[in-house]
């Protein structure tokens, strides 16, 4: 009978240390994901690098996607605050940048969603000679897909860089607030 009482304790304490030690596994998972919760730019790039350099972007391997934005840069004017409006599929946006980012008054323009995907592409224009380092305003005019109703996105302005050199890349990105108008 002692035998009995023995071996049952001693499976009890077998089953009680196995549940203690997945009590215990389960909260350092919990605890170790808390941690590495990533929410910004800076905390995906320290955890798994920058992935493009113009603009700088993180992916996660979750697929979270972060961008640096680029919103204290003095080469660059636009109105962050405003409400975009996209009326019969085309979005309209203007601001001001350095002179240097033109090559034959005109650069490169896109529209991500914030996932980081392309909505669209245009071709900004100077409204006013290009060739100063002063601000020159520009116009951008993206079509926008029908399907895409998001309230936000992110401007991204690429630097014209006829030489094809690296060291004369360059791109800012900035988030941007649509309106739809029907």
């Amino acid at each position: 009978m002692f035998d009995f009482i023995k071996n049952s304790y001693k499976t009890v304490l077998v089953v009680l240390f196995g549940f203690l030690v997945l009590v215990l596994w389960a909260s350092w998972r919990e605890s170790e994901e808390s941690i590495n919760q990533i929410d910004d730019f800076e905390g995906c790039a320290f955890n798994y690098g920058v992935v493009s350099i113009h603009p700088k972007t993180c992916l996660t391997p979750e697929g979270d996607f972060f961008v640096k934005y680029s919103l204290d840069d003095s080469r660059v004017e636009i109105d962050l605050d405003k409400e975009w409006p996209i009326n019969k599929g085309k979005l309209l946006v203007s601001g001001k940048i350095t002179g240097q980012w033109f090559f034959e008054a005109s650069f490169v323009a896109k529209l991500w969603d914030e996932s980081g995907r392309d909505i669209s592409q245009g071709l900004a224009e100077a409204k006013e000679d290009w060739m100063t380092s002063d601000l020159i305003p520009f116009e951008v005019v993206f079509e926008i897909p029908a399907t895409w109703q998001k309230e936000r996105a992110i401007l991204v302005l690429v630097k014209d860089n006829p030489s094809g050199l690296p060291e004369h890349e360059d791109a800012l990105a900035l988030p941007i607030k649509i309106r739809h108008v029907f």
